[in-house]
């Protein structure tokens, strides 16, 4: 471009040189003669007035003030085209009228810069307008867009364009208007000859007015445009990157359903409208939109906490909406969104008891919904036994009492022995159950559920343990510490493990990942698991200020009291780093570990638990972290075999407690439960 602005300015230096001494343009130098040039296709063409007496003009042509004055012809007519000339060059013409007597009369002069003719090389629609694009001249100073239609035949300017811009986009157009356009170039005054007109109409682009996934297919719908008499839809996808004509549609659809999809894939559209003369528009932004399959409610039941659902995954999605239809009424309502593509199941806790609900899901993605089950799913919910007790080793045996229900006629009771399986030994239609064959030192896991005569089971009521909570303080014992969660589905799922056997462990949590898991979070506080901070943000505890790790703990400490009821009682420094001054800032004991299992480096759960089956002992700290799901996967087998191997599973404090008769104290850290 440096280049192109140093010929310019070149060109201008020797224009001046001509036009400082010699009249421009059209020129004379008496009242008798006349001489003009101009630019044509042919050369450059030289016009002038007759002069009285002349037999003949002899035409000279210079190619500088000072250079040789060539004779080019001898003519008697009154133009004369030199058609010897070089784009990018300035020329002096002289004509000089010789009279019958052969005599000379008064020269004619002028000067003019030979500049070529543009070639336009593109033209076509555009979203907002008509695009003409031109192949640049070197000697170009700027350009001239010119324009006309049928009903207006004079050229008139649309645009003055610098000399680096070769393209012009018109805007002022309107739809089924022809219109033809031409380029001129200038250098200085001078103007170059016009391109070649050429002709186009401005076809209004389809504007995508929506994207669907529907049930077996993505309808894509655009608005009208009235001159088009074919619509081209193009796709493309995350396997093919490249934009495809993919439909040709007549101009009276608007709307399109792509049935060759498949789900999980997203697919990306525009479309383009096509004229009677076969020219495309433009097209609209595309739009993309993952395919979405339509989830299917396998499971609805009662359940502890209110309907239990579990459907089929939508590959790609970002998670699920619940809808319910109330009794009696025609129209859905939403209930509630679940996060995550693997999330399947969810629990509808504003059921209200002895009512019949129909229930769908559908997927959601980018604020797409796919299709859903229209029919949907019906089941009447039935609340769980209330106020569950046991007392346990009484001359009936083990004694179940709960609330009463009017709706219900029949109780089943449910036993888990340790490390078994959920049986029925029993129903009742009164509100008290004794299992007389329960043995008085095993340890029992008890639930109820209710049954009406319409074959509706409740939800089974919380679980109840026949056996105090409290470790023996004389056997071998472990804690299991899980850091970085809460997390919803992981946590959970180690929670399912650690009440089926009757253990617990302490949960370092994250404050920044509280409200997604607080559910997981409360139920551990519930089960007597102890509840740690690892501050709110995973924050290196040594190298921040005093203010910042106030704060951290601060705000996760509100956190816990909030869905547990209590703050952190312990704390774990984030990857372990702890010093003296950081640990009285927070001020709650710091527990290290001695087992390491590190499932955030392996991801592996075989890996995990050799690391676990090897290197564990009596009064050892276990790290894991409940995000991993094989974490999780190790957990199902890790928590039976440390007990087979006649170890408890207690908390942190409870380690320090009955293992070393320590009290922890704020500001210091642990390693074991002996104190070291």
């Amino acid at each position: 471009m440096k280049g192109f602005y140093k010929a310019a300015l070149l060109m201008c230096v020797v224009l001046c040189a001509f036009l400082f001494i010699i009249p421009t343009g059209a020129s004379f130098l008496d009242d008798e003669g006349v001489l003009t040039a101009k630019n044509i296709a042919e050369g450059i063409e030289l016009q002038w007035t007759a002069v009285d007496d002349a037999y003949y003009y002899e035409v000279y042509r210079q190619t500088s003030l000072n250079g040789e004055k060539v004779l080019l012809s001898k003519v008697q007519d009154t133009a004369f085209v030199d058609d010897g000339t070089v784009n990018g060059k300035g020329y002096l013409y002289t004509i000089d009228p010789v009279l019958d007597d052969f005599s000379y009369d008064t020269e004619m002069k002028t000067v003019i810069y030979r500049v070529g003719q543009v070639k336009i090389s593109r033209a076509c629609a555009e979203k907002t307008g008509l695009k003409i694009e031109w192949s640049p001249l070197k000697e170009a100073t700027g350009y001239q867009l010119l324009r006309r239609t049928e009903e207006n035949e004079e050229w008139t300017v649309v645009a003055s364009c610098p000399a680096d811009e070769t393209y012009y986009v018109d805007r002022k157009v309107e739809p089924e208007v022809k219109y033809s356009y031409s380029v001129k170039a200038f250098t200085g005054k001078y103007e170059g000859i016009p391109s070649e007109e050429t002709e186009l109409s401005y076809i209004g682009y389809p504007e995508i007015t929506g994207c669907v996934s529907a049930q077996s297919s993505i309808r894509l719908s655009w608005s009208k445009v009235p001159s088009s008499v074919y619509y081209l839809v193009y796709r493309k996808s995350e396997k093919d990157s490249l934009w495809r004509p993919y439909a040709l549609l007549d101009g009276e659809y608007t709307t399109y359903e792509d049935k060759d999809v498949k789900q999980g894939v997203k697919y990306s559209y525009t479309v383009r409208a096509v004229d009677e003369a076969g020219k495309n528009s433009y097209y609209d932004d595309p739009v993309t939109m993952l395919f979405l399959g339509k989830p299917m409610i396998k499971t609805a039941a009662s359940d502890t906490e209110g309907v239990k659902l579990i459907w089929t995954k939508s590959a790609g999605c970002d998670g699920y909406a619940v809808y319910r239809k109330d009794f009696g009424r025609s129209n859905w309502k939403f209930v509630r969104l679940v996060k995550g593509q693997d999330s399947v199941s969810a629990v509808d806790t504003t059921a209200i008891n002895d009512t019949p609900y129909t229930y769908t899901v559908r997927a959601v993605w980018s604020k797409n919904l796919s299709a859903f089950d229209e029919k949907g799913v019906t089941v009447r919910f039935m609340q769980a036994p209330q106020s569950l007790e046991c007392f346990i080793n009484t001359k009936y045996g083990n004694v179940l009492r709960w609330q009463e229900n009017a709706d219900t006629n029949t109780f089943f009771v449910y036993r888990m022995a340790e490390g078994g399986s959920w049986q029925v030994i029993g129903n009742t239609k009164g509100n008290i159950f004794a299992d007389k064959n329960a043995k008085t030192d095993g340890k029992y896991f008890y639930s109820v559920k209710g049954y009406t005569s319409s074959v509706f089971y409740s939800g089974a009521a919380k679980i109840v343990k026949t056996f105090k909570d409290e470790p023996k303080p004389t056997g071998r014992m472990v804690a299991l510490t899980f850091d970085d969660g809460p997390s919803d589905s992981i946590t959970n799922g180690v929670l399912d493990v650690l009440e089926k056997y009757g253990a617990k462990a302490t949960f370092f949590v994250v404050g920044q990942n509280i409200y997604y898991g607080r559910e997981a979070m409360a139920r551990a506080a519930k089960m007597g698991c102890e509840i740690g901070t690892h501050t709110y943000s995973h924050i290196d505890l040594p190298s921040s200020s005093a203010s910042e790790i106030r704060e951290e703990i601060a705000d996760t400490d509100a956190l816990i009291k909030e869905y547990t009821g209590a703050p952190a009682s312990v704390a774990r420094a984030p990857g372990g780093a702890l010093d003296e001054s950081s640990a009285n800032i927070v001020g709650k004991p710091f527990f290290y570990w001695t087992v390491d299992t590190r499932d955030w480096e392996s991801r592996d759960a075989s890996s995990v638990i050799s690391m676990v089956k090897n290197n564990t002992d009596d009064g050892d700290i276990i790290l894991m972290h409940d995000v991993y799901e094989s974490t999780l996967e190790a957990v199902e087998t890790v928590v039976p075999w440390l007990i087979e191997e006649g170890y408890e599973l207690v908390t942190v404090s409870e380690l320090m407690k009955y293992k070393g008769n320590i009290t922890p104290e704020p500001g210091v850290q642990y390693y074991n439960g002996f104190g070291d």
